[in-house]
């Protein structure tokens, strides 16, 4: 199945259960797939108004975000990602980047700090 079937599979599943957040993410990654930014934030935001806690939802949203550069915004649900995965590698060197874009360099620098624990301390 290509990524426009299984879109439109996904958005007959949402009008028959239209407060399903999982569904909303699923769209909301599919559209990111096929570069339809604009579409995804919609559907990946409400996703997250529906379950906010969502540990796939925050780190789906928060890329899109951080990829529009919407840097506040992406830290903002990054930080609430972290707080459910404290050791995703691949977050926390997001946030490095998203802090030091932000000219704030001491929480950067924490970031690479936590980034080097995670590893055990090897660099």
């Amino acid at each position: 199945m290509n990524i426009y079937e299984n879109l439109e599979k996904k958005l007959d599943s949402l009008l028959i259960n239209p407060s399903n957040s999982q569904l909303y993410n699923e769209i909301g990654v599919l559209l990111y797939e096929i570069s339809d930014f604009d579409k995804s934030q919609m559907y990946l935001e409400k996703a997250y108004h529906l379950c906010p806690k969502d540990k796939d939802v925050l780190y789906n949203y928060g890329l899109l975000l951080y990829h529009k550069l919407k840097l506040k915004e992406a830290k903002s649900i990054f930080k609430k990602y972290i707080k459910v995965e404290p050791n995703d590698i691949d977050v926390l060197e997001k946030m490095v980047d998203v802090y030091y874009r932000l000219d704030d360099y001491k929480m950067a620098s924490k970031m690479l700090n936590c980034i080097n624990e995670c590893r055990g301390g090897e660099i």
